[in-house]
Parts: structure tokens; C-alpha cells; sequence
């Protein structure tokens, strides 16, 4: 969370703000599923705490490909980010 809000204190309420994660696992419907309740949960915290934040949420075999698929994918429409931050891993 404090990641969050120190973009948000950066835009100073303007700007595009795109909240990434990456859930680690195979391809499958059961996963596929996830990223949705997932997403849907990410979004209402947001929501709750009045930040105008876009959530995007992948599935990807390792975590290091799902990092460089978000990257690469951000973005709204033209709209592309020049900031990229990102958290420091919990376990490696």
C-alpha cells in the first residue's frame, strides 16, 4: 500500500496510475477465473480508499515473465507510462 500512495502523492492527483499484479500459475480456467475475483477485490480496496487507480492483473508461469508482460502492456489506449515502479519481492 505504501507503494500506491507514494504514486499517488507524486501525481499530485493527476495522471494515470495503471496497479499491476502478476499471479504465478499455469494456464487454466480455474486460474483464468481467479484474475477476475482477484481484479474485482483489488478495485473495490481502490475504491474504498478513493484512489483513481486502473488494476490490471495477469497469469503467468513465472513471476519474472508476468513483471516483464506487465511492463510491456501498460498503458491505456495512447496513454503510455514514463515511471515504472515496482516492489521489491517478499520471498525469492
Amino acid at each position: 500500500m505504501g507503494l500506491v500512495l507514494l504514486t499517488d502523492q507524486l501525481k499530485k492527483g493527476k495522471g494515470l496510475s495503471i496497479f499491476g499484479t502478476c499471479k504465478v500459475g499455469e494456464s487454466n480456467k480455474e486460474n483464468f477465473a481467479n484474475l477476475f475475483d482477484i481484479r474485482v477485490k483489488i478495485h473495490e480496496f481502490f475504491k474504498m480508499k478513493r484512489l483513481e487507480i486502473f488494476t490490471k492483473v495477469i497469469l503467468a508461469k513465472t513471476a519474472r515473465k508476468g513483471l516483464k508482460i506487465l511492463i510491456q502492456t501498460a498503458g491505456l489506449g495512447g496513454l503510455e507510462p514514463n515511471t515504472v515502479m515496482l516492489a521489491w519481492p517478499e520471498n525469492w
